[in-house]
């Protein structure tokens, strides 16, 4: 397939090829209908999270989003891609765990949260 006219998709990724100065570069990204399927994925686990309101549930929801980021990782763009997901999951996930929970730091925060948030520390 020629990447520098149309795009390829491969286990969820987006591959194409696109000039960058004299050279070609990979430009990749989250498959269309991956994206819609983690949508759906994370909405479940919040409706989970919001019927039983425990640290299992909690985790698991914490473990998808983590296994997300290690493997959408290699992608080159895939940052603005999780910014849109982020956005769309935001007013959902708000509504849905405002009842159960509340916004804040963790006091003492694990550190796996100390590495994916150090930015804000």
């Amino acid at each position: 397939m020629n990447l520098r006219k149309r795009e390829s998709e491969f286990l969820g990724f987006t591959i194409r090829a696109n000039k960058k100065g004299k050279k070609r570069v990979a430009h990749t990204g989250i498959k269309a209908d991956k994206k819609r399927k983690i949508k759906e994925e994370a909405k479940k686990l919040i409706r989970r999270i919001k019927t039983s309101p425990s640290a299992l549930n909690t985790l698991l929801f914490n473990s998808f989003v983590l296994g997300l980021h290690n493997y959408f990782k290699k992608a080159t763009h895939v940052n603005p891609e999780f910014a849109r997901l982020a956005y769309d999951l935001g007013a959902f996930i708000y509504n849905h765990l405002r009842p159960v929970g509340k916004y804040g730091h963790p006091a003492n925060p694990p550190p796996v949260y100390k590495k994916n948030v150090q930015s804000r520390f």
